[in-house]
């Protein structure tokens, strides 16, 4: 039990010492210490030690793989009420058979330990370290996500082919799914007879990954029926720079436009030109779009200064009867100073659009600029662009009291308020 003056601490304030202690560097260790320092804190403590489990292939022998599996089954069959403040579980491969570690006695043991003590909602996140193999046993791993399935509410997959994309059946409660470098398996891999009700995604994000994408919107099998529901999708996140991704964008946005509330194209890629959007997007239906967000590459090697014009030309695709309440804009602009190719943007064009689309409604217009000269050895010129691109919307906004303006820049985000 605690002791004067600890005893006379609200739970309260025992809690914020144990959430405070668990923000620190090398929070690990201190938590662990904390937990042993009396049983008042254990409780709490747990909750943050136990909140991950990661079961991490770092090309280690094989003795040493199946040391790690061992270890972590082992300390959750010695006490099972750990497993309840599991929240978030992580398997990443190097080498590409040990994805069999799905379909380990142990891991389906532990498969079964989560379930039999749920939470409000487990993420999984599991992937290929680095590149793209085949997912060894299809069959296997819907087995094996089935074990999961009733506590998942996010699940990401990382970096495999072959990948069923009956995945998501059976897993009631998902909500969130994340995309990455995935690609679908050609046959279906569950008997009819196994086939459950798509679960209603509230958030898909997608990247390289447009052939699994293309299969979930495909018209639903008559026999087995549909893999995905889209009518409850409020968000959707991919990369504006990813032609091929960018192609499902317009069947997803017309399967949705009931739902869907925010609309990211953030992704990071890549390339370093901006790919045109005017006629891979059309706005025009998202009844409940109520912000969008939009990655934009200017190269000022290109010449090319109808970027914003071909982004305004997205925008004006917005219906004048709309509820949108964010704009944000991520610009990266590449070359030298003074970044002509970019002052030379249709920024009044795009500031129009945003007093067009705000319809005398409040509106948060927000602009991330981040500048990166050719080389080093040359002075960057970048707080000379953000000023002046600052004082361009600030002036086009001068008499729209209810646009609010957010600029933030890689110089005044480290600067302190």
């Amino acid at each position: 039990m605690l002791n004067p003056p600890l005893s006379l601490l609200s739970v309260q304030l025992l809690d914020s010492i144990v959430d405070y202690t668990a923000k620190l560097s090398a929070w690990w260790k201190q938590v662990a210490s904390l937990a042993l320092a009396d049983r008042a804190f254990t409780a709490r403590c747990r909750t943050h030690l136990f909140k991950e489990l990661i079961i991490l292939d770092s090309r280690q022998t094989d003795e040493e793989w199946d040391a790690t599996i061992e270890r972590k089954w082992r300390v959750l069959d010695d006490k099972p009420p750990l497993s309840r403040h599991i929240l978030y579980i992580e398997i990443g491969i190097c080498i590409p058979d040990r994805a069999q570690v799905l379909v380990d006695d142990r891991f389906r043991k532990i498969s079964k330990i989560l379930n039999d003590f749920p939470n409000s909602g487990r993420h999984l996140r599991f992937g290929m370290v680095a590149g793209q193999r085949d997912l060894p046993d299809p069959r296997g791993f819907i087995e094996s996500i089935s074990l999961l399935a009733p506590t998942l509410t996010k699940i990401q997959l990382v970096g495999w082919a072959n990948l069923p994309v009956e995945v998501f059946l059976g897993c009631p409660n998902l909500k969130v799914i994340t995309l990455q470098d995935v690609v679908p398996a050609k046959d279906a891999v569950v008997t009819p007879g196994n086939y459950s009700s798509p679960p209603k995604i509230e958030r898909l994000e997608y990247n390289v990954s447009h052939m699994f994408i293309e299969a979930l919107l495909r018209p639903p099998n008559l026999t087995t029926g549909p893999t995905f529901d889209w009518t409850s999708l409020r968000v959707l996140k991919v990369s504006p720079h990813e032609h091929n991704d960018m192609v499902h964008v317009q069947p997803i946005l017309n399967a949705t436009s009931e739902t869907l509330e925010k609309l990211l194209f953030l992704f990071l890629s890549i390339n370093k030109k901006q790919l045109p959007l005017k006629n891979l997007v059309n706005l025009e239906a998202t009844k409940k779009l109520r912000a969008i967000s939009i990655r934009v590459i200017i190269n000022c090697k290109t010449k090319n200064t109808s970027v914003l014009h071909d982004l305004h030309d997205v925008l004006g695709t917005i219906p004048q009867n709309n509820i949108v309440k964010t704009i944000a804009l991520e610009l990266m602009v590449y070359g030298k100073q003074p970044f002509k190719v970019c002052l030379d943007q249709d920024w009044d064009g795009l500031c129009r659009e945003v007093v067009r689309i705000s319809a005398s409604k409040p509106l948060d217009f927000h602009l991330y600029t981040c500048a990166e000269p050719d080389s080093f050895d040359e002075a960057p010129g970048s707080a000379r662009l953000y000023q002046r691109l600052e004082e361009k919307i600030l002036s086009a906004f001068s008499d729209q009291l209810h646009i609010a303006f957010h600029p933030l820049n890689n110089i005044s985000l480290w600067q302190p308020s």
